[in-house]
């Protein structure tokens, strides 16, 4: 019973994380959005530029649920 227990916690502590990076683009071929997603959720820093390729917003996931956002818009960009 024990080496049962101890392969079941071995295999929790050693579990694979799927990563992938995203990047949504516009008709015109140019970012929209890119980020990362860890386990179909997104993580971390995703930047979200306009039409015309300017930074707009960062936000800032922590697996799938917003910790942060930071709206750019035109300041950042001047």
């Amino acid at each position: 019973m024990r080496v049962i227990i101890v392969i079941t916690m071995l295999g929790v502590l050693f579990a694979v994380q799927d990563t992938v990076k995203v990047v949504e683009y516009y008709m015109t071929g140019k970012v929209k959005t890119n980020g990362m997603k860890v386990n179909s959720f997104k993580h971390g820093k995703w930047v979200h530029y306009d039409s015309n390729g300017h930074i707009s917003k960062l936000i800032k996931y922590n697996y799938g649920k917003k910790v942060e956002v930071l709206d750019v818009g035109q300041a950042f960009n001047k």
